[in-house]
């Protein structure tokens, strides 16, 4: 049977369909190419770390789960023997070993050439084509994660410390990678024991439907009390408490407001103002060419300038009427130094009655901005639990609460709004804690 890397790496990746026979045919087929030696060129030993993850990922689970018993202190001292032979292009791979043996010296020559490679901060040239390795249909992306090397954690969560390798394409979804523009320039970018988000939620707000259509409806406009002043107030808040992130919900910034929100950051750019890495701006229905919108969110840097716009792909449904929307397709990843972030909106995230994407794709933080009520978070905090088991990837959702609640005290389900924080707490607290009541809020990632 002839063997293929690029089918190879995408049942290994995406799905199922990997027998141990199919794992073992990999192994040989790595074993067999380490025999005959590799170039020492960077292009070379991102194509054999490449590789080395592909074959460890392929494994079965009842195989790859005793990479959990692998000490970090021997992996680190095996490692650093492995990389005395990479600079002559050579690695010792025996695959008639068992089982452990071979997943132990894969894991070994996986370490050794994620060491080798080491930091790579240019990550803004052109980084979907830069990182990117076609014969394999995946990426290979610079990042560091020192941080995810503890004993005792799964394989996914702790594969490399200067690396990620994402598939580049979960079912029709494409992901198309995104630099930091001020990445480069700074020594850690987002600082592991230092990041914060900032929600930002509105006061009563009501949005104006377009409903004249069967069964389908876009928002219009929003109804909230001094919107751009609020905006406002909450950036310099989010300044204030040296917050990293700030975000809006799920279709609360119409363009009007987004025009108030970039103005205030250029303006406070000149003034050298304490910095945000990244503003996700709320989102908002955006004609087309089409007859229908587009939900889209733009993802702005702390000069107001857009890093990326995503397209939303599942349309929301309330009162037995769907969004009038064009869905998207592709899947941004924004890179930083020392973090992949991925982004969706809403149903995009929590919607388990489709394969939900993020599942597959191995980042360190995701924005969610979200619309609805006590439903929607709880189904939000449950795929945030198995996102943080499965990659150690945290999450962050802002949630506005639609339609909004009448006078008078609110209970959970009529709260303004909702936010689960990067925490790991979050993922089990109890619904009220969810609630935000005030405008503005911070977390610290923990």
């Amino acid at each position: 049977m002839d063997f293929h890397w690029k089918q190879f790496t995408q049942l290994a990746l995406l799905g199922s369909g990997l027998t141990r026979e199919d794992w073992r045919m990999g192994v040989d087929q790595l074993a067999n190419e380490l025999g005959g030696g590799f170039g020492g060129a960077r292009a070379d030993l991102r194509d054999v770390t490449a590789r080395h993850y592909i074959v460890l990922r392929a494994a079965p689970d009842e195989n790859r789960q005793d990479y959990q018993s692998f000490r970090e202190a021997l992996l680190y001292k095996a490692g650093l023997d492995a990389r005395a032979g990479i600079e002559f292009g050579h690695l010792m791979l025996d695959s008639s070993g068992s089982d452990t043996a071979v997943l132990w010296q894969l894991a070994i020559n996986l370490r050794a050439l994620d060491e080798a490679l080491g930091e790579d901060v240019e990550i803004t040239n052109d980084p979907t084509s830069r990182f990117k390795l076609k014969a394999y249909g995946c990426f290979l992306i610079p990042v560091n994660r020192q941080h995810r090397l503890e004993d005792g954690k799964n394989f996914e969560r702790r594969a490399m410390g200067w690396h990620a390798l994402l598939p580049e394409c979960v079912g029709s979804n494409p992901i198309k990678l995104y630099g930091h523009p001020d990445a480069a320039a700074r020594e850690k970018g987002l600082a592991r024991s230092h990041l914060r988000v900032a929600a930002a939620i509105f006061p009563d707000l009501d949005v104006d439907l377009d409903d004249s259509k069967a069964e389908v409806f876009r928002v219009l406009g929003i109804t909230c009390e001094n919107a751009s002043t609020v905006v406002v107030e909450q950036i310099n808040e989010a300044r204030a408490t040296r917050s990293n992130v700030v975000m809006w919900p799920e279709l609360t910034v119409p363009p009007d407001i987004l025009s108030a929100i970039r103005a205030k950051l250029a303006i406070d750019r000149k003034k050298e103002r304490q910095r945000l890495d990244v503003v996700a701006a709320g989102t908002w229905h955006v004609s087309s060419d089409s007859h229908a919108a587009i939900n889209v969110l733009e993802i702005l840097d702390d000069r107001g300038s857009s890093l990326l716009s995503y397209k939303k792909r599942l349309k929301f449904r309330v009162g037995g009427m769907a969004e009038d929307i064009q869905p998207g397709a592709e899947l941004p990843i924004l890179l930083m130094v020392d973090r992949l972030i991925g982004i969706g909106i809403c149903r995009d995230f929590c919607d388990d009655t489709h394969d939900v994407p993020y599942g597959k794709i191995d980042a360190d933080l995701v924005l969610v901005p979200s619309m609805g009520h006590k439903t929607t978070i709880l189904a939000h905090q449950k795929f945030a639990g198995t996102l943080q088991h499965r990659f150690g990837t945290r999450v962050f959702i802002v949630q506005q609460t639609y339609p909004p609640p009448g006078p008078g005290p609110h209970p959970a389900d009529l709260s303004h709004g909702f936010v689960i924080p990067p925490t790991g707490a979050a993922l089990t607290a109890p619904i009220l804690q969810l609630v935000q009541r005030e405008c503005f809020a911070w977390h610290d990632e923990a």
